[in-house]
């Protein structure tokens, strides 16, 4: 007889001290860098697919409120070092593209299907990790097309990047005497 199967991580579970590589070979421990700041561990099929182009894109282009955010971005699959760098530098995505060749992590969540020789075991999934390493959500079969709004919903990101403050005009109170809000203002003579 086979061995139970493990329960996969759920919310409210601390995130596992694995260590992965990142796309430029060094060693990443996720946990040590949810200490700090909030994780977004992006699992996707493959490098270059179609949906995950636009899925790690959406990424790259929300990376400045993200990072205003104090949020750190991983993509997790199982490819290799060099087509994890090929793919980040041809769309250049400022995020560590993480190799999970063995499946390790992608199996701890259950992210990992049966599927026929050729087509990627990695199910398109999101977790979100808070500071101090608990798992706040976890998103299975995310739609690429509207990733980062499900990201935003769940981290209460505003609905677009801030825009650069207007500037600040003179203020002339003679203007805004002459000005009535709301109902007109009568005038007695």
């Amino acid at each position: 007889m086979s061995a139970p199967a493990t329960a996969p991580i759920g919310i409210g579970d601390q995130l596992p001290p694995l260590s992965l590589y990142d796309d430029a070979g060094q060693p990443v421990v996720l946990r040590n860098l949810a200490e700090r700041s909030s994780l977004i561990l992006f699992f996707y099929p493959r490098d270059d697919g179609l949906r995950c182009r636009t899925q790690a894109c959406g990424l790259r282009d929300s990376w400045p409120l993200l990072r205003s955010e104090g949020i750190e971005v991983f993509g997790v699959n199982h490819g290799d070092r060099e087509s994890h760098a090929r793919f980040k530098e041809r769309y250049s995505l400022p995020y560590p593209l993480l190799v999970d060749e063995g499946l390790e992590l992608s199996n701890a969540f259950g992210f990992v299907r049966r599927v026929p020789p050729g087509v990627s075991p990695i199910v398109r999934s999101t977790v979100i990790v808070d500071p101090g390493g608990r798992i706040r959500t976890i998103a299975r079969n995310v739609k690429a097309s509207s990733h980062f709004d499900m990201l935003r919903v769940n981290l209460g990101l505003p609905d677009r990047e801030p825009e650069a403050p207007a500037p600040v005009e003179p203020h002339d109170s003679a203007e805004d005497s002459s000005e009535t809000v709301g109902e007109s203002a009568s005038t007695t003579e």
